[in-house]
């Protein structure tokens, strides 16, 4: 399974021994966990579980969520990545970050980093992202990614915002941000 390196994370696959920190860090933390779809934090079980359908994703698909450590200090701090929207093909792109890291852009370049990978060894054309509807700072992050508000959907049980961002889009976003980090002489 491959793994990413962007200038100050490294994204890596899910492995069993990774949960009680995963726990830890996400699934057990209120305010991580409402910005996730669930909205509630999760017991030892069902995280568990949560945990799990990454691992299956994986395996099925080959594709799916990193594991987001900092490069520095080796901690987890979250996990970005894709997957397929419940019931559909559609390639969705999923972020949370540890409330300590909260406000620092991780979970802007992770998600850079997995929009590359989706467009440039999945050849997605379209990928998309959820968050719930008051989630102002997921919504940022999704529009710093260049992706745009299609709609309002009900998925997972809950009312949801719909993003989208094609690979035309990605690739025209993609070209500015390399212009705009080209030294000046």
């Amino acid at each position: 399974m491959p793994e990413i390196e962007t200038a100050r994370l490294r994204l890596r696959p899910f492995i069993i021994s990774d949960f009680p920190d995963y726990h830890r860090q996400i699934t057990s933390d209120v305010d991580v966990m409402q910005t996730l779809l669930p909205g509630k934090a999760l017991s030892w079980q069902e995280g568990q579980l949560f945990f799990n359908r990454f691992l299956e994703h994986w395996e099925r698909h080959s594709f799916g969520l990193w594991l987001v450590f900092d490069k520095q200090e080796g901690n987890l701090i979250g996990q970005c990545g894709l997957r397929f929207l419940e019931g559909s093909l559609e390639y969705e792109l999923v972020y949370a970050v540890a409330r300590a890291y909260w406000g620092k852009g991780i979970a802007t370049e992770a998600a850079k980093a997995s929009l590359r990978y989706g467009f440039e060894e999945l050849k997605a054309e379209q990928i998309m992202a959820l968050t719930a509807p008051t989630n102002f700072v997921s919504q940022r992050v999704m529009q710093k990614l260049g992706m745009k508000y299609e709609k309002n959907a009900f998925l997972y049980n809950r009312e949801v915002v719909y993003y989208t961002i094609s690979r035309q889009e990605w690739q025209a976003e993609d070209s500015l941000y390399s212009l705009r980090q080209k030294p000046t002489n």
